[in-house]
């Protein structure tokens, strides 16, 4: 009855796309049944799509790409890693070598066109720890759960575990598929007991009652108060230090807090008291310390003075410490930068990078900056910036973070400047040693020298660099 309606009466598929007919005229008519059938298609163009048979895992990750497009006749491929590399293959294999976050985008060409697929944040290359937490029940309390949550937000990898025997894996397997055991106070203390005493993986809990003989006994002895604060007394420690000595609240308001009493080792070291007391609010071991019992440590241990429900009611010292306990209980090293980015130019059009190198634990995350604010994409140790022009231009650094901290590059600069083929040695001016440079290149028969650009080296480019050179780019 109007423009955009009509009544189909044929419909057949085609190599190009769906045809069918209509009976009335679309357009130009004077009634809604004027006759005037059409024929008329809807063409089929294709989309870019692509797989990837794994998108997280340590360096050196390889991950074979397989190109799923539905663009039609397609004749050329371009695959853009996020890591400076590209491929022309349809379905290439590509080795990511460096911790990072990486964007991959492909681009394919047929006889409909260009069609791209971008997938933003898609392969992660790192070594992310995991942790086995343990407590009372699946699904896990609600402050179990927070406490879970917060530790993945931190990078780390977490499986929560119900504390009876029957319903999770057994210690030594646990301690042989993780990098760390986290055992919650909710948990019916006999139902882990001294399960982990021997084992080499380093431990972190807050059950008072695993601090008896037998179990994991840093001290002989625990107990529940109620309390808010926490005296730090050493402050030299990884976990302590930074924060002055004397009281700290812990919780916002009173809470349960889990504490160690009786008997010590000469091993164990404390950190930390309840706040007018001598009860033992934070309490660490070096793997081979002698602790309560006689007992020598397998590996790292660590007791904190929460307690059930109180990580609800943690202050931001408190999960700081808690932060920094994973931290020294899996020895990771925060990242330093080792190398910064140098400062740089190029020429409108041209491709432009910057690189950092840092050390630190796995994984490593990077975000690189262009006068403080986070450039798309540059999630990788190294940034590619593809046809640069002014806009463009500026200071560029480098954020590297893991879980345990965060370095921050020197910012390098980027400068555009104007294009001349015979400024040869890039250094913005065109001279006599552009002279010499291309000459050593030529020699060298180094691609660069194919100045004229048709392929291979030989006089004809000599001629052409003098021609520009002398006509002033």
């Amino acid at each position: 009855g109007g423009s955009g309606k009509a009544t189909v009466c044929g419909l057949a598929s085609g190599p190009d796309g769906l045809y069918f007919t209509d009976l009335y005229k679309d357009l130009n008519y004077t009634t809604p049944v004027d006759v005037g059938a059409n024929v008329l298609r809807i063409r089929f163009v294709g989309d870019a799509a692509f797989s990837a048979s794994i998108t997280s895992g340590p360096a050196p990750l390889t991950v074979q790409f397989t190109d799923t497009s539905t663009v039609p006749n397609a004749t050329s491929w371009l695959w853009e890693f996020g890591d400076g590399t590209t491929s022309s293959a349809q379905n290439p294999s590509h080795t990511f070598t460096d911790d990072g976050v990486y964007t991959v985008r492909l681009s394919v060409t047929g006889s409909t066109g260009l069609f791209v697929e971008e997938k933003p944040s898609l392969i992660r290359v790192g070594t992310v720890p995991s942790i086995a937490f343990i407590g009372i029940s699946l699904p896990p309390t609600v402050a179990d759960d927070a406490l879970a949550n917060h530790l993945e937000q931190q990078g780390y990898a977490v499986t929560v575990y119900d504390d009876e025997p029957g319903n999770r894996p057994t210690a030594a397997q646990l301690a042989a598929a993780n990098d760390l055991i986290i055992v919650s106070s909710t948990i019916t203390s006999t139902n882990v007991a001294g399960e982990f005493r021997n084992l080499p993986v380093p431990m972190i809990f807050w059950e008072n009652a695993l601090l008896r003989a037998g179990r994991e006994s840093l001290t002989d002895n625990g107990a529940v108060v109620a309390a808010t604060s926490i005296n730090i007394t050493d402050n030299t420690h990884p976990i302590t230090q930074g924060f002055p000595t004397g009281a700290r609240q812990v919780f916002t308001s009173s809470a349960n807090m889990s504490v160690g009493l009786g008997n010590i080792g000469p091993g164990t070291r404390t950190l930390a008291l309840r706040t007018g007391s001598t009860d033992r609010a934070i309490i660490v071991a070096e793997a081979g310390a002698t602790v309560a019992d006689n007992y020598i440590t397998p590996a790292r241990r660590a007791f904190l003075f929460f307690e059930d429900n109180s990580w609800q009611v943690a202050t931001a010292d408190a999960e700081t410490l808690l932060e920094r306990t994973v931290c020294w209980a899996l020895a990771i090293q925060p990242p330093a930068i080792s190398m910064d980015p140098l400062n740089t130019s190029a020429c409108d059009g041209e491709t432009a990078a910057f690189s950092v190198t840092v050390t630190g634990s796995s994984p490593l995350s990077f975000q690189w900056r262009r006068n403080g604010q986070p450039v798309a994409g540059g999630s990788s140790r190294t940034l590619t910036l593809v046809s640069v022009s002014e806009s463009l231009a500026g200071t560029y650094d480098c954020a590297v973070t893991n879980p345990c901290g965060q370095a921050i590059s020197q910012g390098a600069t980027l400068t555009i400047t104007p294009c001349c083929p015979a400024d040869f040695d890039n250094n913005g001016v065109r001279e006599v040693p552009d002279i010499f440079a291309f000459l050593s290149a030529w020699f060298a028969q180094d691609p660069a020298a194919d100045f004229d650009g048709i392929g291979g080296i030989g006089v004809p480019d000599i001629f052409a660099f003098l021609s520009a050179w002398f006509a002033g780019c």
